[in-house]
């Protein structure tokens, strides 16, 4: 019986011990505009030297709102950027902030509009 308790209680402890980790919510307060809020961060942590300025090929050429729309579109970009996928970590730009991150998926919800 003692082992069964044992078990029991091991069992018990490592399932409360598992924590969910998600990322901050974000709330859409105010309507995000692309080219005030959204291109800024974009020419400054994305379209870089080596990565999105059309140094990977001039279909990554984020700065073009067509291209990047397309990608914002699919949920690509909310994805990479929410998941701290992109920028990625060895990027001399740095990471995104949380601010920016926020900016960049509340655009994403609001229909990722050239505004």
């Amino acid at each position: 019986m003692p082992i069964l308790f044992c078990i029991a209680f091991g069992v018990i402890a490592c399932l409360e011990s598992c924590v969910y980790h998600d990322f901050p919510e974000y709330v859409c307060e105010e309507q995000i505009s692309f080219a005030e809020d959204v291109l800024p961060i974009i020419q400054t942590k994305c379209a870089v030297s080596g990565c999105h300025n059309g140094d990977m090929g001039p279909d990554l050429t984020w700065t073009d709102f067509d291209q990047f729309h397309a990608r914002a579109e699919s949920g690509l970009v909310k994805y990479r950027v929410t998941n701290h996928i992109m920028p990625p970590s060895y990027s001399p730009a740095g990471p995104l902030s949380q601010e920016q991150i926020n900016t960049i998926a509340c655009w994403a919800d609001q229909g990722a509009l050239n505004n």
